[in-house]
């Protein structure tokens, strides 16, 4: 639709005559009101949704709320607000009469309504309503904005009619779109056509990386996510392209009020790292800042041109032009005081101006609201010096800092040179050249370079020509070259771009006959290949560490720095590079680091980067000058470097000819070559033997899909190719081997005997970097060669870029002309400024007017006096408030016309920002290069001073400075010079030193990688990175150089300001790719292996196949994402477009059973289906024109998906849906082939009289069932429990020190080499490997008695024999209950060659292993899940299985990180919800992981150690003393409550029975050993099984008939278990007891009379009952000695877990509320019970939050009544609750159930001991805090008497609280909600306890019962919701706090990294085996 047609709006308005005398009226009371005029007010009326601003006596939303308030103050306004009942409900006619109308459309509005509204009484429209309707489509905005000359972004229009059309305009090629033959290039955006749908895509160029950033609305502390596997766009609807804004980081939200004012603020843009910055308050930081006198003309025109006074729009500002890429309608400004004013002041003018011109509208000399006005906040912020060198004074302020810095580490850079004649290469070449025979061709792109390995692949030999082969020698090295393409091509299993191009250029042509005619064909072509350069994971390393150094150490502070600084628009920065790939990474790299981002680096590069080729790329300027320069070098080296040397000048020996050489450097040059020949000879070997592994193959794979964003620098070392012995990186031997082999053939020319020093930096440059990355090759003799190669380097390479001072400062001019002539543009500009702003503040400071006057004639002076823009329209201010209202313009650069840096100076607006000092402003300008422009601008640096215009002039670097520099010699990776200008504002304005320069400069990485002395550089040295120089001076300290010098100096060296190209260029990163090729589709599918659920078969469904881990291939599969649906799925019917039923089964993918009734049919429950599932139905239905049709529906975390299509589907057993199908289908053939008969239903429909009776099932309520009773009256709404996980193996640790060569190399090879770092063992292969060392290392057989092996060895021995037992445990690896540290802990150093390198010598290994979920703690788990299903809810047909199927109970169940307490709860969920099969499904589809909430001790660890330490010292001195003077009364509240009097007399009894318990355990396991010892050999471990180490379910009766320790602990871990407390417990020598190991001797000792009972250990009941009284008072005292410290630590570890109990105790009281009142009011109608449900359904439709629908509701119109659904309730939580859903619901119209009403919400928490001790302590101690002085306990004397009695919590212990409704009592009565909180022990039978015949019986099974619960509170106690909130809020975290409600979520949830799910297929490593071998290639 055009914009015109949009715009034009008729309104019809026919007034019936029954109106006639109302309009009557209402005309006679508009005249009345104008007749008196003056005395009236003018009514304002207030036509919005409340949510957008409340009525009636309730606090007014902020902003508008305080706009209203100031408005009113006036006292010439009537506000009147409509509210929603009257927007919604009422005709128009009934609407308030006003004068003035604020209307504006948002959700759920009535638009069309409105409209008609102001047709009829005509009020003056702050917003006109018609053009509203203009913002829904993004297409009419543009359209609008560009009608009307305001600028935006290159767009282009994708319509599609339905989703995946395809079009023919529409072309998508691998960089970039074309519409209408308009083509886009990435990076470009994508926006949906509708406004409301904020999902914006910005993909990403294959050069920079590829990929997209989805940017969407904030969700916590994120607003746009990186997607690095997406490069194609959408196809699924319509969207506009537009070209991408690389805005600096920045985007601009403008606010107008009227044509005449505009309010603008800057945010940080969400595509740079989508994290949001938040201040203190948790509020989004924004700055205000000043528009430029174009973007006010822009504000008034798009205020104009959408007709809307208020209105917000988005500003992207992009090399110096602005943009409006987003118009938002009515927008209102948060937080700010002084908007607040300015837009009543203006809205006031506006209404009076229409409505009262007869009215002044002069602002009152005190605004009426001033008195009561809060003051704004204002952050104390100071100055400091520079911090980076010395210190500078108060008075100086950094105005700019301008570095030029050289790219981080890479990989050597290669060419390949070879003639072609085959002709799979020709035609190659003329297949992308366009057929010419002549032209060049080169190849780029995946698609290209893929063709090309393909015909290397046939064209190389299979085998190389053996030694008497009469193949030609020119034959095999051609063979050579093609082995070396192929190589190249092979690296890394991908394409690069930026790192392998190919070049075909033809040399030979010939004539062919082709008909009649002749055409030309290349017969010879020469292929160079050009690979290398990347940028390592050091070098990225290193580049994100220095931006980190400069963010803090070259920036001054002020509150946070330089991020402070730059986010309120006071730092003006610009990062540019060169056009190679590794500089531009090197960029974004040090961006990231400097502005403290996250995320990839690829929308770093394109948000922030700017390339200039131009200015820091290339050196043909000085070519010719550079080749007499390398002539004379080698006529130096060659013959005369010492007679040169010798004439030269002693005192300033830089100022010689070949300054830096070695006086023996004709003598080195042999030693270089045959040294250089050496180690080419031993990489060959190593090549040769990777050749002929290779030749073996017989077929190649096609290589994987590019990656790009591997490509682009791993952020890691690869441990696995070092581990395997292979190079670093993606480098194989092959080219290695090619790497050195061509240095070794180009370094000497032995036919001609001739040296090309070139190759030396090349020699050196590998040699460093094999030292570096490759020293794990133990290439011998490299560290000699590197020795040489740098001595001679380190004269080569200055030298390179002039021979001689006055050549060096040629060269360097001609190469650094460009950079040199911008950096003093950069600094004049800087001055200009400053100069400026400075100007204006003296003015200022001597003016004698008051600071607010100061601070505006300020703003009007800098408008007049900087140079700016000149405004195409008058200005923005009101002209009554000009001296209020006047802003700053922005100002225009300082730079001259042709600068190529000319940009508009956007500023922060100091009226409005709460920022002290904001006429601060700090320039940063980072240039990124390479080592040639380093060295040509530090040479002209320091040697301008020979030109003959500055004769007699110093250098400007000082003589200290040189002579460093010239011992300097190279400038390696990451190298820098740095000039920072200050001002010191104590000097006048006119003296020249009033602007200081200060120079420095860095080395850069300029370490040796055989330097490892310093313990940093060695440390870093592991990690492959080499660390970084500080910067050093270049001037004297204290010496002065000023800006003038600074410029008199450098000026004849540097571009002028004249020659440099218009503004145009350098342009953003979209012009870096222009000319790249095709990308290669990429659809990454996630392999799940989702187990087919077939048909069913009996009561299965699906099958759990625990050893599948790989996915079929036996045909074509769709692999999609798994959804977490809480166990239930949809089935859906349409009977046409207009009506859709759905029904609810248990979902296949829990457990498999199918459900069935009575009469065996499956059970399925009628559901409600929300407004968009309901427009998904229509869609589905027209899509596939199937009129009856039935789909599965898939509703996981609010949003629900198709996921199949069937086809005819009718419903089975349901009269009410037969009814309705015959109806519609009667409905649709009429209208089709009998239209002239009527569709109307009869009143009674025909087949009624004889229709069976529905069963109705007699449901009757019954009490809790748990502990008494409650009312009949009272429901049950809500169920918490936090449970404690199940029994569980005791925890172990294992530590000894190892000095075995093989463990020092196994620690070394999984940690990639470096001798100083530490190494984790968890995968099943790296514990194999430990596993065959220690079976290596363990002895044979122990030393006899009377052995000369030392004591220390010994225990060595047997510590080697534990881990090797350990790993041997189970016949299977665990990741999750085995883990391996290695720590290093000594090193020598020992000789390699020449050189030396460090070695491990001895090293720390921590073993942990154990707590795993016993068969009995499942069993457990399993049992209390079955026990909450009978007992804990209230019974209705089959209790909480009907409640939890028909969609009535909302479960949600929640875990800790530890696998034992996550296996516990997928048991009890087992139990719960009566599942069958095994635990790793139920897992996954039903628990979340919380491990912020239910894991951890940290935040308590100090109170808990003060606790330790009170406790040791009460147990070892005096618990009886202190106990004495304790409460009698309340036991509970003394120190130490529980230990018993007698403790100190019971550790000595302890320590001597545990030794008795460990010596019988030594002999056990002494027979175990010696048969162990008589194997000859050790198995291979099988394959790692998972599901088996995930808690068995039975007992191993072979293994205790057998006489072994149950489980699969053998008797030398159980030994080693014992021996480890007893040395534990006591220390001998120090005789000091240690009571922290009291709870391990106790749990040893239950664990082992539970489980090992059968072994019959002599003591051990003894130990246990000791240990058990002892235990009983140490462990509860552990959280705390007293009540206040239990509640201090308690509140601390519990503070989450509390807050989300009460958020969801919260949620269910406002749900039932919602429904109470819904329910009475059906309750006092007069209609039939029949017509009450409707009536129920209609308002829960309109009075629950729901989803707004799209489309007309799916009912039959004639039986709307019969037919209404119920809307799915949107989730009572608040915005914060991390528990935010959808709420899905029963269908009452269909649904075989009573009370289709009721719903039960059951929040499952499973964690540790610690946190159910940590919970029961703040409920029984709340009353304790000083904000409930005088309150009552929430639990009673006498539980507090069980608690302190019950003492441990036990396996499954749990505290559960029920919230009941009683619905006979008021809806304002507390009383209406009542909670009961009940308590159980768990498992806390002693296992001597064998009477009781349950007890007895469990006890057999290894398991011990549960105990039932017991109340906390008094029987007929009454506790409220509010006074549980009262006593427990103060130590729960507030739900404001809590994160957005994208989690936690289902199981998923669990592997989230950065805000980005990982498909389920990274869920549990069940694809790994042991033997690491890949089964199918």
């Amino acid at each position: 639709m055009s914009y015109a047609s949009s715009l034009l709006y008729i309104v019809i308005w026919d007034l019936k005559s029954t109106f006639g005398e109302r309009e009557r009226e209402e005309t006679e009371m508009v005249k009345g009101r104008e007749d008196n005029g003056a005395g009236k007010k003018v009514i304002v009326g207030v036509c919005v949704m409340e949510k957008k601003v409340k009525c009636g006596p309730e606090v007014f939303a902020a902003p508008m709320g305080q706009i209203l308030e100031r408005l009113q103050a006036f006292g010439e306004f009537e506000i009147i607000y409509f509210g929603d009942r009257v927007i919604l409900e009422e005709p128009i006619e009934r609407w308030p009469i006003c004068d003035c109308l604020i209307a504006f459309h948002s959700s759920g509005y009535p638009l069309e309504k409105a409209e008609a509204y102001a047709a009829l009484r005509k009020p003056f429209l702050v917003n006109e309503l018609g053009p509203q309707h203009l913002l829904h489509d993004r297409r009419k905005v543009y359209e609008c904005l560009e009608m009307c000359g305001i600028p935006v972004p290159r767009y282009a229009f994708v319509n599609r009619d339905k989703p995946y059309e395809e079009l023919e305009y529409f072309v998508e090629e691998e960089d970039f779109v074309e519409v209408h033959g308009q083509r886009f290039w990435k990076p470009f955006v994508e926006k949906p056509v509708h406004g409301d749908d904020h999902r914006i895509m910005i993909y990403y160029p294959s050069a920079a990386g590829g990929g997209m950033k989805e940017l969407f609305r904030k969700v916590g502390n994120r607003s746009s996510e990186f997607h690095p596997e997406v490069r194609r766009v959408r196809r699924e609807g319509s969207y506009i392209y537009e070209e991408f804004m690389p805005t600096g980081g920045t985007d601009v939200k403008v606010y107008t009020v009227g044509a005449e004012y505009a309010h603008a603020e800057a945010r940080k843009s969400p595509v740079v790292d989508g994290v949001v910055m938040r201040n203190h308050d948790g509020k989004e930081v924004r700055y205000p800042v000043l528009l430029t006198p174009n973007e006010k003309q822009m504000a008034r025109e798009v205020c104009i041109a959408f007709r809307q006074g208020v209105c917000g729009f988005d500003l992207l500002r992009c090399e110096g032009r602005s943009y409006v890429c987003d118009v938002n309608g009515w927008s209102f400004v948060k937080n700010s005081y002084k908007y607040y004013d300015d837009a009543a002041c203006v809205l006031r003018k506006m209404f009076l101006d229409a409505k009262a011109p007869h009215l002044s509208t002069t602002i009152p000399p005190v605004l009426p609201w001033k008195v009561n006005e809060p003051a704004q906040p204002c952050e104390g912020l100071t100055r400091q010096g520079s911090g980076i060198i010395g210190s500078f004074g108060q008075s100086e302020e950094l105005r700019c800092v301008i570095a030029i810095i050289r790219h981080g580490d890479r990989t050597p850079k290669q060419k390949v040179k070879l003639k072609v004649t085959e002709e799979k290469l020709l035609n190659l070449m003329l297949k992308y050249n366009g057929g010419r025979p002549r032209a060049e061709t080169k190849l780029k792109s995946a698609i290209q370079l893929q063709d090309l390995l393909d015909a290397t692949r046939i064209l190389v030999p299979r085998a190389r020509p053996g030694p008497g082969s009469d193949s030609e020698a020119e034959d095999i090295e051609h063979a050579e070259k093609l082995r070396q393409v192929k190589a190249v091509l092979e690296e890394g299993g991908h394409f690069s771009g930026i790192y392998r191009k190919v070049q075909l250029k033809p040399l030979k042509w010939v004539k062919v006959a082709k008909g009649d005619t002749e055409e030309e064909r290349p017969i010879e072509a020469l292929m160079v290949l050009k690979y290398g350069g990347v940028l390592t994971h050091a070098g990225r390393k290193q580049a994100e560490e220095l931006g980190r150094y400069f963010r803090n150490n070259m920036y001054p502070g002020e509150g946070t720095g330089l991020l402070r600084l730059h986010s309120t628009y006071r730092h003006d920065l610009k990062i540019y590079s060169s056009d190679e790939g590794r500089v531009q990474m090197s960029a974004a790299a040090f961006a990231k680091g400097l502005l403290d981002l996250e995320g990839q680096l690829t929308p770093i590069l394109v948000s922030l980067v700017s390339k200039d080729s131009s200015m820091l790329d290339g050196l043909d300027n000085a070519s010719i000058e550079m080749e007499e320069a390398k002539a004379r070098l080698n006529e130096l080296i060659t013959f005369g470097v010492k007679a040169v040397q010798a004439n030269g000048s002693l005192k300033k020996p830089w100022m010689v000819d070949g300054a830096g050489l070695p006086l023996n450097a004709s003598e080195l040059l042999p030693t270089l070559v045959k040294l250089t020949k050496k180690v080419t000879e031993q990489v060959r070997l190593l090549a040769k033997d990777e050749d002929e592994k290779l030749a073996e193959t017989t077929s190649y794979d096609v290589i994987p899909p590019y990656d790009q964003a591997r490509a682009l620098g791993k952020t890691n070392i690869d441990v696995d190719r070092i581990a395997a012995g292979l190079p670093c990186g993606s480098e194989g031997f092959l080219l290695m081997y090619a790497r050195w082999r061509k240095l070794e053939r180009d370094l000497y020319n032995e036919r001609k005997d001739r040296y090309d020093i070139t190759q030396i930096p090349d020699v050196y440059d590998s040699c460093k970097y094999d030292l570096l990355h490759n020293a794990h090759l133990n290439i011998d003799g490299l560290d000699e060669l590197f020795k040489v190669a740098q001595l001679l380097a380190d004269g080569v390479i200055p030298n390179e870029y002039g021979i001689n001072p006055r050549q060096k400062l040629k060269i360097g001019s001609k190469i650094a002309r460009r950079l040199l002539g911008k950096i003093l543009i950069d600094l004049r500009n800087t001055r200009e400024e400053a100069i400026n702003v400075a100007e204006l503040k003296n003015q200022c400071q001597s003016s004698t007017t008051s600071i607010k006057n100061v601070k505006e004639n300020t703003d009007h002076q800098l408008k007049s006096l900087i140079k700016s823009e000149e405004s195409r329209r008058t200005s923005f201010t009101i002209k009554n408030e000009e001296s209020r209202r006047t802003s700053f313009t922005s100002e225009k650069s300082m730079d001259q016309d042709e600068d190529d840096d000319k940009e508009i100076k956007y500023r922060l607006d100091p009226k409005y920002a709460n920022v002290k000092t904001p006429e601060r402003h700090v320039r940063t300008r980072l240039y990124f290069t390479s080592e040639s422009h380093i060295h040509s601008l530090m040479n002209v640096l320091r040697y301008c001073n020979l030109d003959e215009s500055l004769q007699g002039e110093a250098s400007l670097i000082c003589d200290n400075a040189l002579e460093r520099l010239l011992k300097t010699k190279e400038l390696d990776y990451m190298s820098y010079i740095v000039l920072r200008m200050f001002e010191n504002t104590e000097v006048n304005l006119e003296d020249p030193k009033r602007y200081r320069l200060e120079m420095t400069f860095s080395r850069g990485a300029d370490l040796s990688p055989l330097e490892k002395t310093d313990f940093e550089a060695a440390s870093l040295h592991q990690e492959h990175t080499l660390p970084i120089m500080g910067p050093e001076r270049l001037q004297e300290v204290g010496a002065y150089l000023t800006l003038d010098k600074m410029e008199e100096m450098v000026r004849p060296f540097a571009m002028p300001a004249e020659d440099f190209p218009p503004p145009t260029t350098p342009q953003g990163f979209s012009g870096y790719f222009k000319s790249a090729g095709v990308l290669e589709r990429l659809v990454n599918l996630w392999p799940f292996h989702k187990h087919a659920n077939g048909h069913n078969v009996g009561n299965r469904s699906s099958e759990f196949h625990p050893e599948v881990r790989r996915v079929r291939r036996e045909g074509s599969y769709i692999y999609e994402e798994f959804m977490p649906t809480g166990g239930t799925d949809v089935k859906v019917y349409t009977v046409g477009a207009e009506y859709a039923h759905a029904e609810a089964r248990k979902s296949p993918v829990v457990d498999g059973v199918v459900m069935r009734n009575h009469d065996g049919k499956e059970v399925r429950y009628p559901v409600l289906l929300t407004p968009n599932e309901k427009q998904m139905a229509r869609e589905v239905c027209i899509a596939f024109r199937q009129g009856v049709c039935g789909f599965d529906l898939l509703r996981c975390e609010g949003r629900s998906y198709v996921c199949d299509v069937n086809g005819w589907s009718f419903v089975k057993n349901s009269y009410k849906y037969y009814d309705d199908a015959a109806c519609v289908l009667r409905k649709m053939f009429l209208d089709a082939k009998a239209p002239h008969l009527s569709t109307t239903i009869p009143p009674v429909l025909p087949w009624k009289v004889n229709e069976p009776a529905q069963p109705c099932e007699g449901l009757t309520r019954q009490g809790s069932g748990i502990i008494g009773s409650f009312g009949q009256s009272e429901e049950l709404r809500c169920v918490i429990a936090i449970i404690r996980h199940g029994d569980r193996t005791p925890k172990q640790k294992v530590k000894l020190k190892v000095t075995e060569e093989k463990l020092l190399n196994l620690m070394l090879k999984y940690n990639g080499g470096r001798p100083r770092a530490e190494t984790k063992l968890k995968s099943a292969i790296q514990l194999q490997d430990l596993l065959d060392a220690t079976r290596i290392l363990v002895p044979r057989a122990r030393p006899g008695p009377g052995s000369d092996s030392e004591a220390e060895d010994i225990e060595h021995a047997e510590k080697l024999r534990q881990v090797k037992a350990v790993l041997e445990e189970g016949g299977h690896f665990s990741g999750i209950y085995r883990k391996v540290q290695l720590k290093p802990l000594k090193w020598v150093k020992v000789a390699k060659g020449d050189t030396e390198e460090e070695r491990p010598i001895e090293a720390l290994m921590v073993l942990k292993y154990g707590g795993v979920l016993t068969h009995a703690g499942r069993k457990q788990a399993e049992e209390l899940g079955r026990y909450f299903r009978n007992n804990m809810y209230p019974g209705e047909g089959t209790g909480l299985l009907r409640l939890h199927s028909t969609y009535r109970h909302d479960l949600k169940i929640y875990s800790s990180d530890e696998g034992r307490v996550q296996m516990s709860a997928a048991a009890f969920a087992k139990g719960l919800l009566d599942l069958e099969g095994q635990l790793t499904p139920i897992l996954v589809s039903l628990v979340s992981k919380d491990s912020s909430m239910l894991d951890g001790l940290d935040n308590a660890s100090i109170e808990m150690e003060e606790a330790k330490a009170r406790l040791n010292e009460l147990i070892t001195f005096g618990v009886k003393a202190v106990q004495a003077n304790g409460s009698l009364k309340k036991p509970w509240m003394v120190d130490g409550a529980g230990l018993p009097l007698n403790a100190s007399e019971l550790l000595p009894t302890l320590v001597k029975l545990t030794k008795k318990v460990t010596e019988q355990v030594r002999l056990l396991a002494k027979d175990e050993d010696e048969k162990l010892a008589e194997t000859t050999s050790y198995d291979v471990i099988p394959p790692y099984d998972q599901a088996r180490a995930l808690g068995k379910t039975n007992i191993d009766v072979d293994r205790i008939a057998a006489g072994l320790p149950c489980g699969s602990e053998g008797f030398l871990l159980m030994y080693a278990r014992w021996r480890k407390l007893e040395r534990d417990l006591y220390n001998e020598r120090k005789d000091r007891y240690d009571i922290t190991q009291i709870p391990d001797v106790y749990d040893s000792c239950k664990y082992d009379l539970l489980h090992n009972a059968h072994l019959n250990i002599d003591g051990l009941d003894e130990l246990f009952k000791v240990a058990q009284l002892l235990a009983d008072g140490v462990i509860p005292n552990e959280y705390g000695i007293n009540p206040r410290q239990k509640l201090k630590i308690g509140s601390k570890i519990a503070r989450r877990l509390l807050g989300k109990i009460l958020i969801d105790l919260r949620n269910t009281r406002e749900e039932a509320i919602n429904v109470a009142e819904l329910k009475n009011q059906c309750q006092s109608s007069t209609t039939s019970i029949k017509n009450v449900k409707e009536h129920t359904d209609h308002q829960l439709k309109s009075l629950i939050k729901n989803e707004e629908s799209r489309r007309t509701s799916f009912t039959i119109k004639n039986e709307e009544s019969r037919r209404t659904s119920f809307t799915s309730e949107k989730s009572m939580d608040q915005d914060e609750d991390d528990d935010k859903e959808i709420k899905y619901r029963l269908d009452p119209k269909y649904a075989n159930v009573k009370t289709p009403e009721r719903h039960v919400r059951t929040r499952l928490y499973f964690t540790s001991e610690s946190h159910i001790h940590s919970l029961m302590n703040v409920l029984r101690y709340c009353n304790l805090d000083e904000s409930l002085q005088g309150e009552a306990s929430l639990i009673c004397d006498n539980a507090l008497v069980r608690l302190l009695k019950t003492k441990e919590l036990d396996y499954m212990s749990y505290i559960v609280l029920r919230m009941f409704e009683n619905t006979e009592v008021n809806l304002e009565d507390p009383k209406r909600y009542r909670l009961e909180m009940t308590f159980s022990r768990g498992a806390d039978l002693s296992p001597l306890e064998k009477t009781d015949f349950e007890a007895a019986s469990l006890h057999q099974e290894h398991t011990l019962p549960i105990m039932g619960p017991e109340r906390l509170q008094e029987v007929g106690a009454y506790l409220t919701l509010d006074k549980m909130e009262e006593m427990v809020r103060p130590f729960a975290m507030p739900a404001e706090d809590f994160p957005p409600p994208t989690t936690p979520q289902g199981f998923s949830g669990y592997f989230k990294s950065a805000g980005v799910l990982e498909r389920l297929v990274n869920l549990w490593p069940f694809h790994k085996h042991a033997n690491g071998h890949n089964v199918h290639k």
